[in-house]
């Protein structure tokens, strides 16, 4: 009898032991809370559940969103905080800090077990339960989870122009996330999308873009930039390296230089103060007799948005005894402005000046200065074009003989049978452009010159001295 007695208790205390654990939320929510790509939880965010017995192998509290509860799930011990009714113990998981890496339902439950060999029993039931399988679903029992949803790209995104330099940019931030900015230029192919959980700083590149803001306001300034050029910039708001997906998009083009294509024409030559073709620079026309400012086409822009447009322009010119003192003093010749859009404008004149050089005396060598001006009509708002306060020079030696050369002894020059050709003595630097102003030819060479071209006339400068050949 005795042994039958010591039998029975063993066998009740070993079915005790090893029947299933009983667990029960405590912290719940379908969803808990709603959040954004990239959001982290509060430093001390507290999972909680109900142990329904005194001693247990193991618990853990586990963040997911794999529907086996396993893959790529998060799972740590859950500690004891506090006592439950009769012997039941509560257990909890400070998940703090932890970042939602990707949108959707992101489920949160706990888990204990009797025994190392037993299987977990899950609080996904809503209520006391010894349920051993997990359901992963927002329609079915009641695991609890978060709501993560994707990122907004700002709104309102705007780009403006302020000067050749700088555009500014504004918007409006969505659920008050953080932004990043990519700026390209328009003609460059797409730049690369920001990879999610990569942390980019001002001056990262992606493809053909960089970043060239990051932070929380709603405005911002790109200095630096190249002018006459058009940029476009791409929004996107971050949140701890996680970035929305929508294609946010604002663009802008830098103002021009404040001169650009700017010519004159002397005589029947076209000259850029500023521009491609033959420079007015330094340019020596040898010995004339007749000088004529035929026409004038500048084109200039405007300092920055933020001042007033430009109202006019106009050309100047003097002529000096080559290293003495005015013999034309300043002479204003006012230009008919038009606008070529994007803050830029041409003034331009096609009535010619008398010969500025017909008082001269014959024999003498002269220097005409050129320079031009635009303004806006306000203090401070001149825009002048001096070649770096040097002025567009051009020397000349006037005769009263025909012809706008007078090649020295040693220089012969000729335009027959489709070809040009001089004779020099020595090695000279020779440019050969056509009548407005295109480079054909430019070359150093010994005693003599030679170059087939259609007829017409041309200009051939030989060091420095330029001289009209006709060819036939």
């Amino acid at each position: 009898m005795k042994k039958s007695i010591v039998l029975f208790f063993a066998s009740l205390f070993f079915s005790f032991s090893y029947s299933q654990i009983w667990v029960s939320p405590i912290t719940s929510g379908r969803p808990i809370n709603t959040v954004y790509l990239g959001d982290k939880l509060s430093n001390e965010w507290y999972f909680q559940f109900e142990i329904g017995q005194s001693a247990w192998n193991k618990s853990e509290v586990g963040i997911g969103q794999n529907a086996d509860g396993t893959t790529d799930w998060n799972w740590a011990d859950a500690e004891y905080y506090a006592d439950g009714a009769g012997s039941n113990k509560k257990v909890q998981r400070n998940i703090g800090d932890f970042q939602f890496t990707s949108t959707g339902n992101w489920y949160v439950v706990g888990r204990a077990r009797a025994a190392e060999t037993d299987a977990w029993a899950y609080t996904d039931e809503g209520d006391w339960t010894d349920e051993t399988t997990l359901t992963v679903s927002d329609t079915e029992k009641a695991c609890p989870y978060f709501n993560v949803l994707v990122l907004n790209g700002p709104t309102s995104p705007s780009a403006t122009v302020y000067s050749k330099y700088q555009i500014d940019l504004n918007w409006t931030k969505s659920n008050d996330k953080d932004v990043m900015i990519v700026m390209r230029k328009t003609s460059s192919s797409a730049s690369d999308s920001p990879v999610q959980g990569t942390s980019y700083n001002v001056g990262s590149v992606l493809g053909t873009g960089r970043v060239v803001y990051k932070g929380s306001s709603t405005s911002a300034s790109i200095a630096g930039l190249d002018a006459n050029t058009s940029y476009t910039f791409i929004f996107y708001s971050e949140n701890n390296n996680y970035y929305s997906e929508e294609n946010v998009t604002a663009a802008a083009k830098t103002l021009s230089e404040e001169w650009f294509n700017d010519y004159i024409t002397l005589n029947e030559t076209k000259y850029a103060l500023k521009g491609s073709g033959l420079s007015l620079d330094e340019v020596n026309l040898g010995t004339i007799s007749s000088l004529i400012i035929n026409s004038a086409s500048l084109q200039y822009s405007d300092i920055t948005t933020a001042v007033a447009p430009r109202t006019g322009s106009a050309y100047y010119y003097a002529i000096q005894e080559n290293g003495g003192s005015n013999v034309v003093n300043d002479v204003e010749n006012i230009l008919t402005q038009t606008s070529l859009g994007d803050y830029t404008y041409e003034g331009s004149t096609s009535t010619p000046t008398a010969n500025l050089i017909s008082s001269l005396t014959a024999g003498k060598s002269y220097i005409l200065h050129v320079w031009a001006k635009s303004w806006n009509g306000e203090d401070g708002g001149d825009l002048w074009l001096t070649n770096n306060g040097n002025n567009y020079k051009v020397s000349f030696v006037k005769s009263v003989s025909t012809g706008i050369n007078e090649p020295d002894s040693s220089l012969k020059l000729s335009g027959e049978n489709g070809k040009i050709t001089a004779y020099f003595e020595g090695t000279a630097k020779v440019e050969l452009y056509s009548a407005t102003g295109q480079l054909i030819r430019s070359v150093k060479v010994t005693n003599v010159f030679s170059e087939a071209v259609k007829t017409g006339i041309y200009l051939l400068r030989i060091n420095g001295t330029t001289h009209k050949v006709i060819v036939k």
